[in-house]
């Protein structure tokens, strides 16, 4: 009579080990990967202790060093520069040459002799009257040696020397890099409470920091980044821009937290419709 054949249950237990094991293996390594991204946030927090000049990123922490002008008997302000100024000013000014030339540049658009420019050379004894082509606060760097007069709205700001003005941009460059290493560890899971706080964090850097959108706006010409956070960025620099009024009346308190939470939703919705990783092949041919 022959014995019984033995059944040997190590492999279907090893199998089901295996299959249980995968998804907490899986799981795991996305937990990894978000306590990384709250690894950023601590560094981030470590930079501005070490480092306080670094909250010049935002724009609400630009220091200035004076901000009332100097006002003669007559009501009129007057002063003069050398060397390199970063002046705000509303109203229209008038600057006299005191150098052989002097550079008068700016990001947007100001107004000499009735003729938009971005850059103006000034010659030693020359005087023009220079004007905002917006009705609103605009920047000057003035480099070289100017008297200033007619500036009644004047404010000068902190020099900025290189070596901050680099730690700054390199700062940025940090955040950008990791904001990207942060959006790659979700993969297609872009969805949810925790990604959506990630998104708010991106959006109001680029609504608060005017070095930031620097960085990203070069970062994209030059396609230093992957093309799906590229996508993805580009959309985020649309809402920013078209939330910036927005924001700007909820840190005044013209408008409550309910109010502008519905305008961000609308503009989240209006240029990044939220999709499941299985719909996206659809809704990029849409």
């Amino acid at each position: 009579m022959k014995e019984k054949e033995s059944i040997d249950y190590t492999k279907w237990i090893s199998l089901l080990i295996n299959f249980v094991g995968l998804p907490l293996l899986f799981l795991n390594f996305r937990r990894t990967g978000r306590f990384k991204n709250f690894d950023f946030l601590s560094e981030v927090d470590k930079q501005l202790i070490a480092t306080p000049q670094l909250w010049r990123i935002y724009d609400t922490k630009a220091v200035k060093l004076d901000s009332q002008p100097i006002l003669n008997l007559d009501g009129h302000s007057k002063m003069s520069i050398k060397g390199i100024e970063n002046i705000l000013f509303k109203n229209e000014i008038t600057v006299t040459g005191e150098a052989d030339e002097t550079v008068i540049k700016s990001e947007k658009d100001f107004i000499i002799d009735g003729e938009k420019q971005k850059v103006f050379f000034l010659k030693k004894g020359i005087s023009v009257i220079i004007t905002p082509a917006q009705d609103n606060e605009q920047a000057l760097q003035i480099d070289g040696a100017v008297d200033l007069s007619n500036c009644t709205s004047l404010v000068i700001e902190a020099p900025l020397d290189k070596e901050i003005n680099d730690k700054v941009e390199a700062f940025c460059y940090y955040k950008l890099n990791n904001f990207e290493s942060v959006f790659k560890n979700f993969g297609y899971f872009k969805q949810g409470p925790v990604f959506e706080s990630w998104e708010r964090y991106l959006i109001e850097t680029l609504i608060t920091s005017k070095p930031f959108r620097k960085v990203v706006g070069k970062a994209l010409k030059r396609d230093y980044l992957s093309e799906e956070f590229s996508n993805r960025l580009e959309k985020y620099q649309k809402i920013s821009e078209a939330l910036k009024e927005s924001h700007r009346n909820f840190e005044n308190d013209n408008i409550d937290k309910a109010a502008y939470k519905k305008i961000y939703q609308q503009q989240l919705k209006k240029h990044l419709p939220k999709r499941y990783f299985w719909q996206k092949k659809k809704t990029q041919n849409s």
